[in-house]
């Protein structure tokens, strides 16, 4: 009886160490760069991204960045998705900083996408708003995401 209870009692502990986690953690877009090198070089069939992403996690719990999807936003309209499959570790009561990078296709939403990245180029104070909507999978479960961040050169 006293194992079980014990078995219990430490379930209990990492269970509720992992909503604590879930609900203390948060996760930003720091910044959203253009590498505009190699997305001139394919010819704006593709953009390339470096989204740097802060995660700050305030539990004692440490964890890891499985996944994200993301959709991306642009005055509302959906221009493109992100599923990245990187894995970020992150340690308890810090923060990390994370830079992931991310390709994206210009096949669905190739005017506006060339649009965004022309007047980037031309002015780069011309910053466009980016929304991204989606999850990120961390160890412990899945996290929302819904960000607004500027995109920059």
């Amino acid at each position: 009886m006293p194992l079980l209870f014990l078995l219990g009692a430490g379930l209990w502990l990492y269970l509720s160490q992992a909503k604590k986690f879930l609900e203390t953690m948060s996760f930003t877009f720091s910044d959203i760069r253009l590498d505009a090198k190699p997305t001139l070089a394919s010819g704006l069939t593709k953009v390339f991204l470096k989204i740097k992403v802060a995660i700050k996690n305030s539990s004692s719990f440490q964890g890891k960045l499985l996944n994200m999807h993301l959709d991306i936003y642009y005055q509302g309209k959906l221009i493109s998705t992100i599923n990245q499959n990187e894995s970020v570790q992150f340690n308890p009561l810090s923060t990390t900083t994370a830079l992931i990078p991310v390709t994206l296709s210009t096949v669905n939403a190739a005017g506006t996408l060339v649009t965004i990245i022309k007047n980037l180029i031309e002015d780069s104070t011309n910053t466009p708003e980016l929304t991204f909507k989606g999850y990120a999978d961390v160890t412990a479960g899945r996290m929302v995401v819904n960000e607004k961040r500027k995109l920059s050169l």
